[in-house]
């Protein structure tokens, strides 16, 4: 874009040179010297000029007047400038360029910024700078506008804004732009969110209430969606200054942005929200498990027969021997054989207890 920086020799109306005196040219020389010393001890009037020169170089009144044409600038910015002092139709403020960038004021909105001044580009910016002093964050001819009570049958202009974020966007990609969204909830027509495309940017915080002046506030502008309030599927694109909140559908998951297919999405001063989903139901029962194999065999039982007690013993000298022992309890085994009896002549051993054999289940 071209920009014209007007100086102070611009602002200066044609045919409104300085009247000098008849001595200026012969004086000149010697007073110019003393031009600091003269403006600052013989400024009588407090006009920003010295007495010896309003006096003898130019034609101003030097005692009761600071500005002697009336014309509304001071007889020392009037010499400044090359203008007459005595006539008023030539009195053009100053320019003032505080920060050096060749733009003066009013040109600057920002004399204070020297990266603030009219003319450079001015792209959409989280801090909602306006940076080339048009009175709009970004360039409002590189935008389609879109608010929840525009109609999607407009051109998406400042005046005639679109309705829902997905006409804005359509159209944006088709005209190569961004889209300038309004501090506003927007839902849209389709339940399932908005669908993003390549190149397109969404810069939200505008107001469309106030002239489409923009506010760096992220949650202000709200788009809204279920599953997902966006989709972005292969695409490069910025959000800047809003919110996407997904809610949950009726398959129970939410997604604030959904980037797939090797998406680049850059986030600034935007949120990105997923409300919470919904708790899954209980399924059914699951199949019987299979019948295990059939289990191995017990061991052999062990429980031997005790040892039998003595045999009776024989008579002998009137002496009984002991009785013989009893066979062994049931077991695998034969009960051993009896134990001798007791007494003087011992009967013969008992029997061995017979078995009955009782295996492990």
């Amino acid at each position: 874009m071209a920009s014209v920086v007007l100086g102070a020799a611009a602002l200066v109306p044609a045919g409104a040179e300085a009247r000098p005196t008849i001595l200026k040219p012969l004086l000149q020389p010697i007073l110019n010297p003393l031009q600091g010393l003269d403006r600052g001890l013989l400024d009588l009037d407090q006009d920003k000029a010295g007495t010896l020169e309003e006096l003898l170089l130019e034609s101003c009144n030097p005692l009761s007047a600071a500005d002697t044409d009336h014309g509304g600038v001071k007889d020392g910015a009037e010499i400044d400038q090359g203008t007459d002092c005595q006539n008023p139709l030539d009195d053009v403020p100053p320019s003032k360029d505080a920060d050096g960038d060749g733009s003066p004021v009013p040109l600057d909105c920002n004399d204070h910024d020297p990266a603030i001044r009219p003319g450079i580009p001015d792209p959409p910016d989280p801090d909602a700078i306006d940076s080339n002093c048009d009175g709009f964050d970004g360039d409002p001819s590189a935008g389609v506008f879109v608010t929840p009570t525009g109609d999607d049958a407009a051109a998406g202009t400042r005046a005639a804004p679109k309705r829902t974020v997905q006409a804005a966007i359509d159209t944006a990609a088709l005209e190569g732009k961004d889209v300038f969204l309004d501090s506003a909830i927007f839902s849209d027509d389709n339940p399932a969110g908005v669908s993003m495309k390549d190149g397109v940017n969404l810069y939200g915080g505008y107001r469309a209430a106030d002239g489409w002046d923009r506010r760096p506030i992220p949650s202000a502008t709200r788009i809204e969606g279920a599953p997902q309030a966006a989709t972005a599927n292969g695409i490069t694109a910025e959000i800047q200054l809003l919110e996407l909140r997904g809610n949950a559908d009726a398959g129970r998951t939410s997604y604030g942005l959904r980037a797939i297919g090797g998406a680049h999405v850059t986030v600034r001063r935007a949120r990105v929200r997923a409300l919470d989903a919904v708790a899954g139901g209980r399924n059914a029962n699951g199949d019987h498990g299979r019948i295990g194999k059939n289990g191995e065999s017990g061991g052999t039982g062990d429980e031997d027969g005790a040892a039998g007690g003595g045999g009776a013993g024989g008579n002998l000298f009137g002496f009984v021997g002991g009785a013989g022992g009893n066979g062994g309890s049931e077991g695998d085994n034969n009960g051993a054989d009896g134990a001798t009896g007791t007494g003087p002549a011992g009967g013969a051993p008992g029997g061995g207890g017979s078995s009955h054999g009782c295996d492990g289940g």
